[in-house]
């Protein structure tokens, strides 16, 4: 078995089993650490489960946020984050990683290990270690040998045959298709784990709300999604407001039309808040199915956040489709035949990123990681409806006729012939020998020519000051990348500051950069292995033979301002020529 290892996850049924106990009156102390069990259950069943919690002697919860489950406990014991603590985890058999701490605890926290061996001391029970590291130091030596410890700190994990294990991955019986019982009866909603929030434990966390969803690029706000026809029998277009109920209760929640969808299905994240208990019941489907609701159009409630920008391929030109015409599909077609400006000739490096969408799941941790990585500042909702978006990396759905859906990571192009250089009044953005088109932050003076005849509409211009955030926020600065101030256009840099770091250390070793040693955030945060960067000199790096694979395609190409992203794709949309 090689998927994932959920024999120590709990269930429904293990939390049922433990209101049974309580409800018998035969617990004394109860521990509540990792869990939220409340925020999981609907309205009806919530307000028995916080009767039977406090039918225990003593509840003691412990995390390192106040959630719903928390609130209710006699004591919190507040703990260290993930990035302070040691641990360890098996995501699946034969493998065991190691979670180390990258910083000392910010308040006067300790690791859930390190409590629970406290509690020990204070009941006078006999300690395995003096401290949880030392505790897990001693299991790995007793499971893997003497040099365990130093193995799993060094590489990070380690691997062992799992008993049983035949090493071997074969197919199951059956086709794998899911076959419902029957027909679902009426109109549908359909909640399901999102994308950002799993089931909406995350959502109090700012920069996974400032990320789209990747189908219907919605940011800060609750939606249901619905099909284009669903949408049309109802009056309703992106945006509208509707009212779903089962005749005792009721959600409200604004919609946005996705191709694909089922017709007379509303699809809606697990946690969207006023969800739970409004209308998802039990009611034998696992809480996540409730038929035969009546729909009804109502008054906005305010305007929904989403990120702005067609999703129809063939209005926005950006993927090459058969049906369109395209310049490029002309193979005798040369660069030259579709722009004056001269081919640029780079003396050593010509960095470009190639980004396969067959590959690429819009799973958006490229996204995130762009924000971390370079300062980007987070906005929140009331910006983000104005458009006022900072993102230097979007992920772009574009549905097609049959409903299928192009998924297309978006940033700055690092265009050859670049269409917000030669506007610039103050020569802010140039361009360099590499191929990048660089910024030079202190001499813009913000006048936004740039972001106008930018034909990707991926710069943004910084309205916000957010120098001084307030701790711990003012902790997770970059410091290897500058933090802009108001009044100036940023965007993606290729994580120009990765580029110098590598420079760096080839110069000190009097060499060349080699041909893969420059990973930017998107590229290594990218679980898929979807997008790949280098020096398009460079014949034997990666990024060469995948722009030069016969499969690539440039975006907008027929502008010629020659981009330095190379989209693959297996699709045969007549793009075969391009290398």
């Amino acid at each position: 078995n090689t998927g994932p290892d959920y024999s120590d996850v709990g269930t429904l049924a293990d939390i049922a089993g433990l209101f049974t106990r309580l409800e018998v009156g035969n617990v004394g102390v109860l521990f509540v650490a990792g869990t939220d069990p409340l925020s999981a259950l609907p309205g009806t069943v919530r307000a028995i489960a916080t009767a039977r919690l406090n039918r225990a002697a003593l509840t003691v919860g412990i995390g390192g946020e106040m959630t719903e489950t928390l609130a209710l406990c006699d004591v919190v014991l507040p703990e260290s984050n993930v990035l302070e603590s040691w641990g360890d985890a098996e995501p699946r058999p034969g493998v065991v990683s190691v979670v180390q701490p990258i910083a000392e605890p910010l308040h006067d926290t300790r690791s859930r290990g390190d409590i629970l061996l406290q509690l020990m001391a204070e009941a006078g029970k006999g300690l395995p270690a003096d401290s949880y590291q030392n505790y897990l130091i001693e299991s790995w030596r007793r499971r893997f040998g003497a040099g365990a410890p130093a193995t799993m700190v060094t590489s990070g994990f380690m691997t062992y045959r799992p008993a049983g294990g035949s090493g071997s991955v074969s197919l199951t019986s059956g086709n794998g298709v899911y076959k419902a019982g029957r027909p679902a009866v009426g109109n549908v909603l359909l909640v399901t784990p999102s994308l950002r929030f799993y089931d909406g434990r995350s959502r109090d966390i700012p920069l996974l709300n400032e990320i789209p969803d990747p189908l219907t690029s919605v940011s800060w706000d609750p939606w249901a999604s619905v099909s284009p026809a669903t949408a049309g029998e109802h009056g309703l277009k992106d945006g509208d407001w509707i009212e779903l109920s089962d005749g005792e209760r009721k959600v409200e929640l604004p919609v946005m039309t996705q191709p694909g969808l089922t017709d007379g299905v509303f699809m809606v994240e697990e946690g969207t808040p006023g969800l739970t208990g409004a209308l998802v019941e039990p009611a034998g489907t696992g809480g996540s199915i409730l038929e035969n609701l009546s729909v009804r159009k109502i008054s906005a409630r305010r305007k929904l956040s989403w990120l702005a920008g067609s999703k129809t391929a063939a209005t926005k030109g950006a993927i090459p489709l058969e049906h369109i015409p395209h310049h490029t599909l002309d193979a005798s077609l040369r660069r030259e035949d579709i722009t004056f400006f001269p081919v640029p000739d780079y003396p050593e490096y010509r960095w470009a990123l190639a980004i396969d969408v067959d590959r690429c799941t819009g799973c958006s941790a490229c996204v995130a990681a762009c924000y971390v990585e370079n300062n980007v500042p987070v906005v929140g909702r009331k910006e983000h409806v104005k458009g006022r978006e900072m993102s230097w990396l979007a992920i772009q759905p574009y549905y097609n006729e049959d409903d299928t859906v192009d998924i297309m990571p978006m940033m700055c192009q690092h265009c050859d012939n670049a269409p917000c250089e030669p506007v610039c009044p103050v020569f802010a953005t140039y361009h360099n020998d590499e191929g990048l088109n660089a910024q030079v932050y202190n001499r813009c003076v913000g006048t936004r020519y740039c972001a106008n005849n930018c034909p990707y509409k991926v710069r943004r211009f910084n309205w916000f000051d957010n120098h001084n955030q307030p701790p711990p926020l003012d902790q997770l600065f970059n410091p290897d990348v500058s933090r802009r101030a108001k009044g100036m256009m940023e965007k993606c840099s290729f994580c120009a500051q990765r580029i110098r770091k590598a420079r760096d250390v080839a110069k000190d070793e009097k060499r060349q950069i080699g041909p893969d040693e420059v990973v930017p955030a998107c590229a290594q945060t990218c679980p898929a292995d979807a997008l790949v960067f280098g020096n398009l000199k460079d014949e034997n790096s990666r990024v060469a033979r995948m722009a030069h694979s016969g499969h690539s395609h440039l975006a907008l190409e027929e502008l010629g301002t020659g981009p330095a992203v190379y989209y693959l794709t297996r699709k045969g949309n007549g793009n075969e020529r391009h290398g």
